[in-house]
């Protein structure tokens, strides 16, 4: 940041409590999320439910949830100035970021708690029968909200 004489531009936040994530993501306009390395990808997931626009890496892992051009824009792993590029169209291009933003709310609808309860539901239905439990229908409950 020094070198760049961006240092008086630029604030590093270290960790945060999880309260202050949804107010950061609300006050954001685009995500950018530059990994060389994930194991999923939450971080994204977040962006999109807060209705962010999101560029990242063209990871394996994101493209298990995101579509290049239609729910994000995913650039060469290491790639700065695809990056900035993405980012630059994103900042230009009001119709792109609202596409985006649109497409995005709906991935992230398939990661809700409600779903991913769902989805354990329907792998336990499957898994029990082999593992030889008969005793019928497994009940998951949802976390309470608050």
């Amino acid at each position: 940041m020094a070198e760049l004489g961006l240092a008086e531009r630029v604030r590093v936040l270290g960790s945060l409590p999880c309260s202050e994530f949804e107010r950061l993501y609300r006050a954001a306009d685009l995500f950018a999320f530059p990994s060389a390395v994930e194991g999923f990808g939450l971080a994204a997931l977040e962006a999109l439910a807060s209705g962010l626009p999101v560029a990242a890496s063209d990871l394996d892992v994101f493209r298990t949830f995101l579509e290049d051009g239609r729910s994000a824009l995913l650039v060469p792993v290491g790639d700065s100035g695809a990056l900035a590029s993405a980012l630059a169209r994103l900042a230009r291009d009001s119709a792109a970021r609202e596409r985006l933003r649109r497409e995005g709310l709906q991935v992230a609808a398939r990661f809700s708690w409600d779903a991913a309860a769902v989805e354990h539901e329907r792998v336990y239905e499957e898994i029990l029968p082999l593992l030889g439990a008969t005793s019928g229908r497994v009940e998951v409950l949802s976390a309470p909200r608050g």
